[in-house]
């Protein structure tokens, strides 16, 4: 059976009442959550960068990128997903 990674990336929006992605990553350490876990924590911003990231990691082993939080985290993965599918569009009409 192939091994599972889970790997989450930590962003932040621009609000002000919202963790830090370094503090997030340090919760899930002082949880347990790693390093022996096999989930890896990386703290990625802005939230294109972090699904960018999300993505080149999926490529190595098939997984899944979901995308959970709020609307607004969830929107501007959309936006981004969709500037790359319009890039490749670009490149396959070419």
């Amino acid at each position: 059976m192939a091994k599972e990674n889970n790997i989450k990336l930590r962003i932040k929006r621009p609000i002000s009442r919202a963790l830090e992605p370094e503090k997030i990553s340090e919760l899930a350490q002082q949880a347990g959550l790693e390093p022996h876990s096999g989930i890896i924590c990386e703290a990625v911003s802005p939230v294109e960068a972090a699904f960018e990231r999300a993505l080149e990691l999926s490529e190595k082993d098939g997984s899944i990128v979901l995308s959970a939080g709020s609307m607004f985290v969830t929107a501007e993965v959309m936006m981004a997903w969709n500037k790359i599918l319009s890039a490749q569009d670009g490149v396959e009409s070419r």
